[in-house]
């Protein structure tokens, strides 16, 4: 049976995926995004963080689902951007909540971050944090006020690292990009941002998009679900694929500083229990997911 379904952030990394494979379901799909040219027949423009925006935009396509996955998506930028950062990943989840529990009655999955993991400790480290896990923490928070108090059908998925060919921005790109550039002769070395020892819990973004349709789906009302497989793996762990698969040697700048930044953990690991219940089983390896990564930015710089 088909579903009328937003998905805020369509446009983006996880959302383009997961809109995809809705679309392929037969889901009457309406992508929510902030740009306002170039939109695809199923996007409009909604500012999320505009609560007006909101009402009018909910009102007229009445869903039965909200996946919201909209936001300023990187820590390190939320401290050059906290007024925007807390707008689009803390108020606009009050706003969906608010309409809701006031007006609409519709399912509403909201997506969170691992970033969250320092406010789930007693001692937690405040200098260590950014403005976007308070942001995250702080939506979290708010779902589960709203549903204790209310009633409210919201279910929260806490992605931890999502990693694909088509994202910017991560380790795992980051590293591509200079491994095809070592590939053509133009550089000798990658140069890592960040510790190389750090442990992340990798996913594939299509093994993302299936947890998060399971959610969408089966959930009860006020659940939250790590979104990983449980193990660590060392960020370094990505050069050593790349090095296997590369036509020339790849190798680590010996001078280089490999620090965690600031705010960043040295371990994010999530407890995927909740999630395998709902009978999720990740398909795609990091050694899989690494090359399909890597041919992608091949394509990009031939």
């Amino acid at each position: 049976m088909s579903r009328k379904i937003v998905v805020t952030g369509g446009s983006g990394f996880i959302g383009r995926s997961l809109v995809r494979r809705l679309i392929d379901a037969g889901d009457d799909v309406t992508v929510w995004t902030r740009k306002n040219k170039n939109l695809k027949p199923e996007e409009i423009t909604v500012d999320c963080s505009d609560p007006v925006a909101v009402e009018t935009a909910l009102d007229d396509l009445k869903p039965s689902l909200v996946i919201h996955l909209s936001g300023q998506p990187d820590p390190q930028i939320s401290w050059d951007a906290p007024v925007e950062t807390i707008e689009s990943n803390l108020v606009s989840t009050l706003n969906f909540l608010n309409l809701q529990n006031r007006l609409y009655k519709f399912r509403l999955v909201v997506t969170s971050s691992s970033s969250v993991a320092p406010f789930k400790r007693a001692d937690v480290d405040l200098a260590k944090t950014t403005p976007y896990a308070f942001a995250k923490y702080g939506a979290e928070t708010l779902v589960q006020m709203f549903g204790m108090r209310f009633g409210t059908d919201s279910v929260l998925v806490r992605p931890f690292a999502i990693i694909g060919p088509g994202k910017e921005n991560d380790a795992l790109s980051d590293f591509c990009k200079q491994a095809c550039e070592i590939e053509s002769g133009r550089r000798d070395f990658i140069r890592p941002i960040g510790a190389l020892d750090s442990l992340r819990d990798f996913v594939d973004v299509e093994d993302c998009v299936t947890a998060i349709g399971l959610a969408a789906k089966h959930a009860n009302p006020g659940q939250c679900f790590d979104i990983g497989r449980g193990r660590g793996v060392a960020v370094g762990e990505i050069i050593r694929y790349l090095d296997e698969y590369s036509e020339t040697s790849i190798r680590v700048c010996p001078t280089c500083n490999l620090t965690l930044r600031p705010g960043e953990a040295s371990s994010l690991v999530g407890d995927p229990a909740a999630l395998l219940e709902l009978g999720w089983v990740p398909s795609v390896s990091l050694e899989q997911t690494v090359r399909n990564t890597f041919d992608f930015w091949r394509e990009v710089y031939a």
